[in-house]
């Protein structure tokens, strides 16, 4: 058990190594979630979805130290995603 209060402690100290941590483990539920879905839901491009989920969850890793740039950049995203590339929604 202290294995774990160390690697929590550290991860405390640390909050983007932990946001970072956070982010690729939601990338790779995502990706989970995707491969074991049914095939229509399936991206038509597999790097260009990894690539437009990354961007996304970048703003997961920056937010503490620039909300303001997290929230413009998640809206850019959102907003892109919605009008501009019909395959990559949100």
């Amino acid at each position: 058990m202290n294995s774990w209060r160390a690697v929590r402690g550290y991860l405390r100290r640390h909050e983007l190594i932990a946001d970072a941590a956070f982010a690729v483990a939601l990338c790779g539920s995502g990706v989970v979630v995707w491969a074991i879905g049914p095939r229509a839901s399936w991206p038509r491009s597999w790097p260009l979805a990894l690539l437009w989920s990354a961007i996304s969850l970048s703003t997961l890793v920056i937010r503490r130290r620039r909300t303001r740039f997290a929230v413009v950049g998640l809206t850019a995203h959102t907003v892109a995603a919605l009008l501009v590339f019909r395959d990559l929604r949100v």
